[in-house]
């Protein structure tokens, strides 16, 4: 099975479940994962205290008073915090329409990893859902779900700004629980980049 195809098998089963909250409506497409080659992810370097949600809704208040170990590492690949801390990873994706700009014959593939061949006309539009990693991403069209690859960006005009928002849930260190929006966190003092130690592998710091 193609590299893209892979994904694909592995993104189906991701996207299927609803979406959590009322703030992230039909505009936004939800995945059970954060993107990328290397996903985002963040290392704790000293002793930090954030504010955490009930949910994963921005509109909401931080509430949650969550602790962050010194040392520890957020990351989807340190499989060892993932399951000691019951971590999950979310994204929450606005949908962006694109406008074929000239005639386009690819392949895509499937959720479930088949390939269908599109034949693409000037003025279509397709619609972005999210990005996956190898230069290949979740799209919308005629109504079906593909995973697609750079091609299409090359002869299409997008309609509006990508926009991404990376939730995490998390066992606190101090018992909490909660939601942290990436964002409101990674450009704090005491959050550094995450300690990959080789592909598909993050550890805590130390470790």
């Amino acid at each position: 099975m193609q590299s893209a195809a892979r994904i694909a098998v592995a993104a189906g089963a991701l996207a299927l479940s609803p979406s959590l909250v009322a703030a992230y409506d039909d505009a936004w497409h939800q995945a059970s994962f954060w993107g990328g080659e290397y996903p985002n992810g963040f290392s704790v370097t000293g002793p930090t205290i954030v504010a955490a949600r009930f949910e994963p809704d921005p509109e909401t208040p931080a509430s949650i008073e969550c602790l962050l170990p010194e040392g520890a590492v957020y990351h989807p690949w340190n499989h060892d915090r993932v399951e000691a801390d019951l971590l999950a990873f979310v994204s929450f994706t606005r949908k962006q329409p694109y406008t074929l700009d000239a005639d386009l014959s690819l392949t895509v593939y499937t959720e479930e990893g088949d390939d269908v061949a599109l034949d693409l006309a000037t003025g279509e539009t397709w619609t972005y859902l999210t990005y996956l990693g190898e230069g290949v991403f979740l799209m919308e069209y005629a109504g079906a779900t593909y995973v697609g690859d750079q091609a299409l960006f090359e002869v299409s005009s997008a309609d509006g700004e990508a926009e991404t928002h990376e939730w995490l849930r998390l066992i606190c260190g101090n018992g909490e629980s909660g939601w942290l929006l990436l964002d409101e966190i990674r450009t704090l003092p005491t959050i550094g980049e995450p300690n990959i130690v080789t592909y598909g592998e993050a550890r805590d710091l130390g470790e």
